[in-house]
């Protein structure tokens, strides 16, 4: 009955709110929670925590590779003589709900999109890279790992025709500036 207040009459049925409110609890991806874990620590028979609140659902990283190989497939080496790669992160988080009777977890936005910054590709002398870097983008928690390869050919050579001496070919010179094109 509204305001707590019961009648005395027999020939009036009388009428029952009864309000239920849904228990739920925020999980902050700093604080991730695992299957079957007791939401209250001091009641271990309490309701437990459902599958889907761990690390990886709360916590993502997405990582462009960039690879830098010849043609046929060998990798370009570094100044410690390993491949060279380029390796880009972007970290997302997000909280979850959950509702402790229905054990439902219903998942927040993944923090704003980031942008992995433009890597610019190396001279390698002797050959020509088939793209001057790799462009800036823009990636969200949504987004999956990317691998990115930049490939390097050969740069031509021009040989001397000296009448009657044995000439050896002369390779063409990198541009400092610019891995796409030769140097003059």
């Amino acid at each position: 009955p509204e305001n707590g207040k019961f009648d005395n009459d027999t020939t009036k049925d009388q009428e029952f709110k009864v309000v239920l409110k849904a228990k739920e609890v925020t999980v902050d991806p700093k604080n991730p929670k695992s299957a079957g874990t007791p939401v209250n620590p001091d009641k271990q028979n309490g309701p437990k925590y459902p599958a889907g609140l761990e690390e990886s659902n709360l916590n993502k990283t997405v990582t462009r590779t960039i690879s830098y190989v010849y043609e046929d497939k060998t990798p370009v080496l570094g100044d410690n003589d390993t491949p060279r790669t380029e390796i880009q992160e972007a970290k997302f988080t997000r909280t979850a709900k959950v509702n402790l009777v229905t054990k439902e977890v219903t998942y927040g936005d993944w923090s704003e999109a980031k942008d992995l910054p433009e890597v610019k590709s190396p001279v390698v002398k002797g050959f020509l890279a088939d793209r001057a870097s790799v462009p800036v983008v823009n990636v969200t928690g949504d987004s999956k790992d990317i691998t990115e390869v930049v490939t390097y050919k050969p740069i031509g050579s021009w040989v001397p025709n000296i009448p009657g001496q044995p000439t050896n070919p002369i390779k063409y010179p990198n541009n400092p500036d610019d891995p796409t094109k030769p140097g003059k």
